[in-house]
C-alpha cells in the first residue's frame, strides 16, 4: 500500500527510497504512534508526508541529470507473459494517467490516489490529509471530475 501510494505522488526514480524511508522513520517513531486511528492511516501519512518533504527539496535544488525510467517488463500483475504491445499500450495509459494526477493540485493528486486507486474510506483519506471527511468526499468529487476533464482533454488531443 504504501510502495502503490509513493508510487502514485513521487517520481519513478525516488519510489523505493521514499517507501523505505516511510518505513523507517515510521520505526523510529512507532513509540509515537496512538492507537486513536488505524495504523495503516498512519502509515499513509507518513508517506505522504516523506514525498512533500522530497518535492519541496526537489524544488529547493532540482536534480541536473535526468534519468531514463525505461523498464523492462514482460509479464502483468498476474504473472501472465505480455508482448510487447500490451505493454507500450499499459505504459501509455499509465503516463497519461500520471501526466493527468501531476496537473491536480497536490492534495486533490493525494486524494485522488489514496482513495480511487489504494481503496481507503473517506475516514482514513481525511486523517491522513488532516481534512474532514466531508471536505474529503466534497473534494474527491471535485478531483475525480476535474481528473475526468483532463484525462478528456489528453485523450482528445492523441487523436488529433
Amino acid at each position: 500500500m504504501v510502495h502503490r501510494l509513493v508510487a502514485r505522488l513521487a517520481p519513478d526514480m525516488d519510489v523505493e527510497d521514499l517507501a523505505h524511508q516511510t518505513f523507517v522513520a515510521a520505526f523510529e517513531h512507532l513509540a509515537q504512534y496512538e492507537r486513536r486511528a488505524r495504523f495503516s492511516t498512519w502509515l499513509c501519512q507518513i508517506a505522504v508526508n516523506k514525498v512533500r518533504d522530497h518535492a519541496r527539496a526537489i524544488r529547493r535544488c532540482p536534480p541536473q541529470v535526468a534519468v531514463d525510467d525505461c523498464e523492462i517488463m514482460d509479464c502483468d500483475a498476474d504473472g501472465v507473459h505480455i508482448g510487447p504491445e500490451r505493454h507500450a499500450l499499459a505504459r501509455e495509459r499509465s503516463q497519461v494517467l500520471a501526466r493527468a494526477l501531476a496537473q491536480l493540485p497536490v492534495i486533490d493528486r493525494e486524494l485522488v490516489v489514496l482513495h480511487y486507486m489504494l481503496d481507503q474510506d473517506y475516514r482514513t483519506v481525511a486523517g491522513v490529509l488532516g481534512i474532514s471527511a466531508g471536505a474529503a468526499k466534497v473534494r474527491g468529487f471535485r478531483a475525480r471530475r476535474e481528473l475526468r476533464r483532463l484525462l478528456m482533454r489528453e485523450a482528445l488531443s492523441h487523436e488529433s
